[in-house]
């Protein structure tokens, strides 16, 4: 697959944005450990999210049909997705899910011209 050079500029430009909102995040992961320490709470998550994943998506499904999805609605589907698994791999699974969410929308706030790529701390 041959990329034109348009095409080259805009893949370089979404590996700078990403790579620039993961090093945020390192940073704030840096400057947490620093002010708490390492934290070990217990995972919380189980079953008594079910309804309320069930009734997010039931929203999620009518906001999209109607054209008004948002990225909070993404977020938060993907929130009450990690709030019912307790299988800890399917977690990590569901954590990076909302993770990557988040951190597309740092992305796209970047790309509207809100949150101008800056150097990380």
């Amino acid at each position: 697959m041959t990329l034109t050079y348009d095409e080259l500029v805009r893949r370089n430009e979404a590996v700078r944005l990403t790579n620039n909102t993961l090093s945020l995040v390192r940073g704030e992961r840096i400057s947490q450990d620093a002010q708490w320490g390492v934290l070990d709470h217990p995972d919380g998550t189980g079953p008594a999210f079910a309804a309320m994943l069930k009734d997010w998506r039931e929203y999620v499904d009518m906001a999209a049909t109607y054209g008004m999805l948002t990225w909070r609605d993404i977020l938060v589907e993907e929130l009450f997705e990690v709030l019912c698994e307790q299988d800890p791999e399917r977690l990590g699974t569901e954590l990076v899910q909302l993770a990557g969410v988040a951190v597309a929308w740092r992305e796209h706030l970047h790309r509207r011209g809100a949150a101008p790529v800056v150097a990380a701390a």
